[in-house]
């Protein structure tokens, strides 16, 4: 068993290892809610301007932001010998921009990791004839699913701690530990995973983030929360998307809007945005080199994208394009913020004025599954 299980990792090593990441709002009283959300759009959360904006306490893997699923391709290649790690950070200051960031306090604060199954709770669960609210809950790992397997989680550059099941490990950040007002600051954690996880096309095990300001509260700061999960893909499944990531933006109507970017793989991506509605935080493009930018929207360009492939709006003229050049091993996520130019009610229109594509590239197309090496 030991000598097949050695086989296939052997044969992935030039698969995508695939990070999971799901984003998910808790009510005050940490209830798992993945139906009915009550948590405040980050965009309430952001100094207001065209100069730069975001969250101010943020994360790359944690948001306090609409639940949805991701996938980071980390890893063309790796040493099918080892439990791969991962990093995540937590910061005072919007993703991807230093300019800005949290001034009024240093932000103490705790961070919370635990392991749970990906498997959730269902009707049938026998555990939920006693307790309904587990339904849509991710069931406890159990000691058997952890047994002969490595799973870990340090501060980088510090002695690691094991995980076990049905506990949490927490991290205190206070005093001259908190993240300064003084500058942009972040605090980097590593993560290990067993490699185990590689023979899946699903996770099996989700790590369970939380992060949570202990002395600041509100406005621009806000517990943010999320999940961590590895599994494999084929080098040729290169895949990118793009999604307003605002809780209740069809209902709610703000003054911007966080649009992720996100896949796995190399490729070109293609954020188109209509510049009559729409204006892109000009910091975006100065803090990600090679962006193109184009004022108008050729033939081509409208056959690339998804919702008006077929059929443009009425006013394309005002459309803009922006087109960057995308390899999840360097880069996997991107955040745009996008701010209203009209005093329009943007609720149930905002979607239509946005709109993405993607082609792989041509050595990414071809690439073939790597045999036994």
């Amino acid at each position: 068993m030991k000598k097949s299980i050695r086989h296939l990792l052997k044969k992935l090593r030039h698969s995508w290892i695939t990070v999971w990441l799901v984003m998910a709002v808790l009510a005050l009283s940490c209830v798992f809610i993945f139906a009915v959300y009550t948590g405040v759009s980050s965009v309430k959360r952001v100094v207001s301007t065209g100069a730069g904006a975001g969250l101010l306490f943020s994360s790359d893997y944690m948001s306090t932001g609409t639940q949805y699923t991701t996938e980071h391709g980390d890893y063309s290649a790796y040493d099918a010998d080892e439990n791969p790690t991962y990093q995540f950070i937590v910061s005072n200051h919007p993703q991807g921009d230093r300019h800005i960031w949290y001034t009024a306090n240093n932000i103490e604060y705790n961070v919370s990791a635990e392991l749970v199954k990906n498997q959730k709770y269902t009707a049938e669960d026998p555990q939920v004839q006693s307790n309904p609210s587990l339904v849509g809950q991710y069931k406890p790992v159990t000691a058997d699913d952890l047994l002969g397997k490595t799973f870990q989680i340090g501060i980088k550059g510090q002695a690691k701690q094991n995980f076990s099941a049905g506990s949490a490990v927490t991290f205190t950040f206070t005093g001259s530990n908190a993240l300064k007002k003084t500058e942009p600051d972040d605090d980097t954690f590593e993560l290990v995973i067993d490699k185990s996880e590689l023979l899946g096309e699903e996770p099996s095990v989700l790590v369970k983030l939380t992060a949570i300001p202990t002395n600041v509260s509100g406005g621009e700061v806000d517990r943010l929360y999320g999940y961590m999960g590895i599994c494999k893909r084929a080098t040729g499944d290169a895949k990118w998307s793009g999604k307003i990531n605002d809780e209740n933006y069809t209902t709610t109507d703000y003054d911007a809007y966080n649009y992720v970017i996100s896949g796995i793989g190399k490729g070109t991506f293609y954020f188109a945005y209509d510049s009559s509605k729409l204006s892109p935080n000009m910091f975006f493009t100065q803090n990600n080199s090679g962006i193109q930018q184009n004022d108008t929207l050729t033939n081509e360009d409208w056959g690339r994208l998804t919702q008006y492939k077929s059929s443009q709006p009425s006013n394309k003229s005002d459309w803009k394009l922006m087109v960057l050049t995308v390899d999840s091993s360097d880069k996997s996520r991107y955040e745009i913020q996008l701010y209203k130019t009209s005093g329009d009610d943007y609720r149930q229109v905002i979607d239509g004025y946005v709109d993405f594509g993607f082609v792989v590239s041509e050595q990414e197309d071809n690439n073939e599954p790597a045999g036994d090496g």
